[in-house]
């Protein structure tokens, strides 16, 4: 019995040293090894998958095809940036000066890129850039993205072509303006399915949809028109029954 003891403790020494002198490099010489059974319960290694690379695999999206900020929807900021100017997809309202005061629905307008850099067609063959001709925007109308064809590819490019376009163009106030201007990158993005946007229909809209940029914004739209009405009220009502006393 005691000679059994003494060879199994020999056994398992020599099982050590084996195992000790097993290395990377000479593992395929090693007795000691992994059997397909220790293999199956081994517990795969944790994969973190980040939402980035769950987006891309959902969609069967290639990086390649993702390299590229315009094209990759987790690096577009669609944050509005008033301080700085910054409106990404969205057309901007500024008003103008004396007419505003007067018709309050009548201003100046632009569109702004996915990076929400301003263009505007501001005067003759002239389309500014982060510069709005009349003072930067009282009020803007965000555009929903999944109604532009091309996602934000083609929404800067629209922008892009448009503006192109209107730097051949001459000012006119009446027929061909800086609304005329928004409305052609309206329809070369066929914006919610249409591409007979005009001047009328885009004022139309940013009046519907359009918001204020905070108290300023309104004060600027409409602060001059209620000040005209309210001295003219007063030249009407006041002024006539302080002449009576």
């Amino acid at each position: 019995m005691l000679h059994d003891l003494y060879g199994l403790l020999l056994l398992r020494n020599r099982s050590r040293k084996m195992r000790s002198s097993c290395s990377p490099s000479n593992a395929n010489d090693c007795p000691i090894a992994k059997t397909d059974e220790d293999a199956q319960l081994s517990p795969a290694p944790l994969r973190l998958v980040s939402a980035e690379t769950r987006f891309r695999e959902a969609h069967a999206i290639q990086p390649a095809l993702m390299t590229t900020s315009e094209s990759d929807p987790f690096s577009l900021d669609m944050t509005i940036d008033a301080k700085n100017h910054l409106f990404p997809f969205c057309v901007v309202w500024t008003p103008l000066p004396l007419l505003s005061w007067l018709f309050p629905f009548i201003g100046h307008i632009g569109i702004a890129s996915s990076r929400g850099i301003i263009r505007d067609f501001a005067g003759p063959y002239y389309v500014a850039e982060n510069d709005m001709g009349f003072g930067w925007p009282s009020m803007y109308w965000r555009l929903d993205l999944t109604k532009v064809n091309g996602g934000p590819e083609g929404y800067d490019r629209a922008v892009r072509e448009a503006s192109d376009e209107y730097k051949q163009h001459n000012h006119n106030l009446f027929c061909d303006n800086c609304h005329s201007h928004v409305a052609l990158a309206l329809n070369n993005m066929a914006y919610n399915g249409k591409t007979n946007w005009n001047m009328v229909s885009v004022a139309i809209y940013m009046l519907i949809n359009g918001r204020f940029v905070g108290v300023s914004g309104f004060l600027k739209q409409y602060l001059p028109v209620i000040v005209i009405i309210a001295v003219i009220l007063s030249c009407v009502f006041i002024l006539p029954r302080v002449g009576h006393l």
